[in-house]
């Protein structure tokens, strides 16, 4: 049974590459899988960020500095705000019939924008890390308030992903 049922599906793709333009479009759905897949990535290199920042959150309120809670919650939620848009974010290719195509070219400059979103990530781990390590000091505050910038960079950068594609901007 297994020889049938592996025998039919060798013939129904075979039928089915005849199909014009479908070879493409399996291609395409690779490609969308792939993007997918390395967004999640992403995601969980933030996830990882925001609960290494959760640690210093805490020891921040446990040390009983009243006057960082807001900094550290701006943060914390800004960093939320990232990883869902990471998260949520279109997908590398668009549909036959969604009004917006992406050839190739642009789909390479959208894998290329991807990448370099995980040199931006490593930085963010970068400043938790420094921040864990000025968690006793009075350069405390500068550390948030740089760390809050670069996420707010970050997040610029997020909003300027469709741009790279279509080539006009969101804002």
């Amino acid at each position: 049974m297994g020889d049938i049922g592996k025998g039919l599906r060798n013939l129904l793709e075979k039928i089915v590459y005849h199909i014009p333009g479908y070879a493409g479009y399996q291609k395409r759905e690779r490609r969308r899988e792939t993007d997918h897949l390395y967004r999640m990535y992403l995601v969980d290199k933030l996830r990882a960020i925001k609960r290494g920042f959760d640690e210093v959150s805490t020891k921040i309120t446990d040390m009983g500095n009243l006057d960082l809670l807001k900094p550290v919650d701006r943060i914390y939620k800004k960093l939320e705000k990232i990883t869902d848009k990471v998260r949520f974010a279109d997908h590398g290719y668009k549909g036959f019939f969604d009004v917006v195509s992406v050839d190739f070219p642009e789909l390479e400059k959208l894998y290329n924008f991807d990448l370099s979103l995980n040199q931006d990530i490593i930085a963010l781990k970068e400043k938790v890390d420094i921040l864990t390590k000025a968690l006793d000091s009075d350069t405390l505050l500068p550390h948030l308030e740089g760390f809050m910038k670069s996420i707010d960079e970050f997040n610029e950068k997020i909003a300027s992903r469709d741009e790279c594609i279509t080539g006009i901007s969101g804002g």
